[in-house]
């Protein structure tokens, strides 16, 4: 089993092709995907592009959508909602498309997008992911690409 860590997306070289990845952003993007998903959410389109995010939602019937987007922990402009979980409630996302784009969650969910195994951990199930890694029967396991922007902590090394 081959294991590679990237800090952020931007350090996954284009040559990495993994047969399974992990993005890891527990704190803001994959948290509320996941809760979005468990409110209702029909499905979640996510874009490290602003204007291609822009492009898909404009196809989408203006009531069935929402915008979800932040830079640099800040809800973009036209945007309906930022990327917190407690603002993706049954009552805002049932039924609803939403189209995201964050500063390194979904930039990173863009990298790996044509990897055949995606997982995303939340802050719920962050501590499985490992396990559901082993039980696969892939034979190159994963590329972990973190968010994030400081240093690694001392106790991922």
């Amino acid at each position: 089993m081959q294991i590679s860590y990237f800090h952020v997306p931007a350090e996954m070289p284009q040559s990495v092709h993994p047969s399974a990845a992990v993005v890891i952003d527990v704190l803001r993007a994959t948290t509320t995907i996941a809760w979005a998903l468990h409110n209702g959410a029909e499905a979640i389109q996510a874009f490290a592009d602003i204007e291609a995010l822009q492009s898909a939602a404009a196809a989408w019937p203006a009531d069935a959508r929402l915008l979800v987007g932040e830079r640099g922990g800040q809800k973009l402009e036209g945007f309906d909602l930022g990327n917190s979980p407690v603002t993706v409630g049954p009552e805002t996302v049932a039924g609803k498309r939403l189209f995201m784009s964050t500063t390194n969650g979904t930039r990173a969910l863009d990298r790996v997008r044509d990897v055949p195994l995606l997982m995303t951990p939340h802050c719920p199930t962050v501590k499985r992911w490992p396990n559901v890694c082993i039980s696969t029967s892939q034979t190159r396991l994963p590329s972990s690409v973190a968010v994030g922007r400081g240093p690694i902590p001392s106790k991922i090394h």
